[in-house]
């Protein structure tokens, strides 16, 4: 029995720890906009999102398009991706790579661009 409790708190401890990671903040007008990954970076498949603060208040759920462009300089696109939610990136190779995000905060509102980047 207390193998099991220790083990439960150990995982508790685990996940109140576990934190995502800001790969790269960019800032254009009000918007703040911070690329995060879910786990450390790595060539291949990886989790990323995009959070958004308007005012330095959350701002997800907003229609987000990513360009990424890779170190040998081979565009990825992400479109139509939800600002606040995990989607799948492939990094294909370790290296500079920017990017490129545009946003607006409703339809038919003003589009926003942003730029950036981060290292793999």
């Amino acid at each position: 029995m207390l193998k099991v409790s220790l083990l439960g708190l150990g995982l508790l401890a685990g996940s109140l720890f576990a934190q995502d990671s800001v790969i790269s903040n960019t800032q254009t007008n009000n918007y703040h906009l911070a690329v995060v990954s879910k786990d450390n970076l790595k060539v291949g498949e990886n989790q990323l999102k995009i959070d958004t603060k308007y005012k330095a208040a959350n701002y997800n759920g907003m229609d987000v398009n990513l360009t990424l462009y890779t170190p040998d300089n081979k565009e990825l696109h992400y479109n139509h991706i939800s600002s606040g939610e995990y989607f799948k990136a492939d990094l294909p190779s370790k290296g500079e790579y920017r990017y490129s995000v545009k946003f607006s905060s409703s339809v038919g509102a003003v589009s926003h661009n942003t730029m950036g980047s981060f290292s793999l």
